[in-house]
């Protein structure tokens, strides 16, 4: 009987023993898993495009004994995908997920398109702007039909890495175009050394199509600092790819004895002509913007004046008071700098002094005297030969110069001014 229950007591230890040994166990898997596995996050996931966690974003409770066996450093959150991020801790590892997802389409700025027809076309060239996070490819749902004239919609598939689409629907017009722009105010030109040279300015370029034609402009042959003719390169191309060119020549002179202030000269100019000419302005129009600020601005003096082209110009252009050599000068000045060709003209043959300019607007020369006297006889503002032959019976021999030696003008005038309460206006014939 004894021996029974001993052997029962023993069984009944054995199984205390196996129980505690199970508990023990099942105590310590838990300590592991709130230790370790279950303080790593098994997955985190992100949007393409927002930052890239790091590693130890995973750990929730942060523990020097977890060891991190993976980086983010190289993972790019454009790259949609799942990353595998390893971690460690005693004999025990724990694999988790970095998932990148793109779930958001892109976001796309169709542009028309007018050109030549059989132009080779690429998805870009109707696209003003695509965004996305990831890698955006563009393909046409449908290829246009290039060969022919008129205008047609056409379907442009932007997709992101993600798998994601946007569709945009933006028009193609083709013409059978083969007509060049057409380059206007492109002269030649004279500058001194180390001066600057305002290319674009005075410059025009039209189309019998494109309202925006492209101007380049190509001056790497010039150099200020060294004397020399050197040629400059005016190229216009238009939406359907035809190209126009004119080259003229760039005179670079040594600074004359006593022309000083160029510079600040030069930069007043071109400070007066942003506030007065405006692109849309047709050459009559910038002239006569730059003739009746002259007029208007220039107080007449009829004393004795120096007649020093830089200081007097300058004079003008600030405003201040001078005669008709020092509004020549300064209208002469604002001219060029706007992409004028004219000639300075001076009275010659009789008594007394008087300048004035000759211009030449539309391929035609015309006289211009900026100066603000006998303006209730004779306004000359793209005055004909004529007309300055005919104020000669008012005033003898005021303009009076060697008819031989410069241009003859049109025999009548594109423009007249007329002045009216003191402000000055322009009539288009």
């Amino acid at each position: 009987m004894r021996s029974e229950k001993h052997k029962n007591r023993k069984i009944v230890n054995i199984v205390l023993a196996v129980v505690l040994v199970v508990a023990a166990a099942t105590v310590a898997a838990e300590l592991v898993s709130l230790y370790f596995y279950g303080n790593i996050r098994s997955v985190i996931e992100i949007e393409a495009g927002d930052p890239v966690p790091a590693a130890a974003d995973f750990i929730k409770v942060p523990k020097d004994s977890i060891e991190i066996l993976s980086s983010t450093e190289s993972v790019s959150s454009t790259q949609p995908g799942t990353y595998p991020l390893r971690f460690r801790w005693k004999i025990f590892n724990k694999t988790a997920k970095l998932i990148i997802k793109d779930t958001v389409a892109p976001v796309v700025e169709a542009k028309d398109y007018i050109g030549a027809i059989n132009s080779k076309l690429v998805p870009a060239d109707f696209i003003a702007s695509a965004n996305d996070a990831t890698e955006i490819r563009l393909r046409f749902r449908n290829e246009p039909d290039t060969s022919k004239e008129g205008k047609q919609t056409v379907e442009v598939v932007a997709q992101d890495a993600g798998g994601n689409e946007t569709v945009v629907s933006p028009s193609m017009e083709l013409f059978d175009d083969f007509e060049p722009p057409v380059i206007t105010g492109a002269i030649n030109r004279t500058a001194y050394v180390k001066e600057t040279i305002a290319y674009r300015t005075g410059i025009t370029v039209t189309d019998n199509l494109d309202p925006a034609p492209k101007l380049t402009i190509d001056n790497s042959e010039v150099d200020l600092n060294q004397e020399g003719v050197y040629p400059v390169t005016f190229t216009a191309t238009d939406f359907c790819g035809n190209i126009s060119t004119v080259t003229v020549n760039v005179t670079v002179e040594p600074v004359p004895s006593g022309y000083e202030n160029i510079e600040k000269l030069n930069e007043k100019a071109d400070q007066l002509l942003a506030k007065l000419i405006k692109p849309e302005m047709t050459e009559i129009e910038k002239a006569f913007e730059i003739f009746r600020w002259i007029r208007t601005n220039v107080p007449w003096y009829s004393g004795r004046v120096e007649h020093n082209y830089v200081d007097q110009a300058l004079k003008a252009l600030n405003g201040n008071s001078g005669d008709c050599y020092t509004c020549t000068v300064g209208a002469k000045v604002l001219l060029e700098r706007a992409g004028f060709e004219v000639k300075y003209m001076e009275r010659t043959g009789v008594p007394g002094r008087h300048y004035w300019l000759m211009i030449k607007v539309g391929g035609e020369w015309y006289h211009l005297d900026p100066s603000p006297i006998y303006v209730n006889q004779f306004i000359c503002f793209l005055g004909t030969d004529e007309q300055l032959k005919a104020f000669g019976n008012l005033r003898p021999n005021y303009y009076e110069h060697d008819w031989s030696l410069f241009p003859k003008t049109p025999e009548e005038s594109p423009a007249k001014v007329v002045l009216k309460n003191g402000k000055y206006t322009l009539v288009v014939e």
